[in-house]
């Protein structure tokens, strides 16, 4: 079973909360025609347990994705890892998920999590078969 705990839950809500206030101010009232409704205790539990029906939750918690903190890059002094998600301060560590995204989309980013991760799982083989961590 799923759980999350209190301090990311609420994190959610939060993100949650700051959209709707967006769209609000947008004048948006409805997406797909479901109406826009504020999180509480049991919306968000309804979320986490894939309960909320499609529409209503793509347009409002369907970004609900953590991601950020850990940008890649080519610059070492604005970027944390290389585009192979290596640290450029530690030549041993790499940083593999969507917390190498500078930013991040409307849409899952699973399958390019997945393909980052790919190319990085080859460039450390490389690294690993050469005995060489560059």
């Amino acid at each position: 079973e799923f759980r999350l705990d209190e301090y990311t839950l609420q994190g959610l809500l939060n993100a949650w909360k700051r959209q709707l206030a967006v769209l609000k101010r947008m004048g948006v009232t409805d997406a797909k025609g479901q109406r826009l409704v504020e999180p509480d205790d049991q919306t968000a539990q309804q979320f986490v347990r894939g309960l909320l029906p499609l529409d209503y939750a793509n347009a409002t918690v369907a970004t609900a994705v953590i991601a950020g903190t850990v940008r890649f890059g080519h610059n070492r002094k604005t970027d944390v890892v290389n585009s192979y998600c290596k640290s450029y301060d530690h030549s041993n560590l790499y940083v593999v998920g969507t917390s190498n995204f500078p930013t991040a989309g409307l849409t899952s980013p699973t399958e390019t999590a997945a393909a980052i991760a790919l190319r990085a799982v080859d460039e450390i083989i490389k690294n690993l078969s050469s005995n060489v961590m560059r």
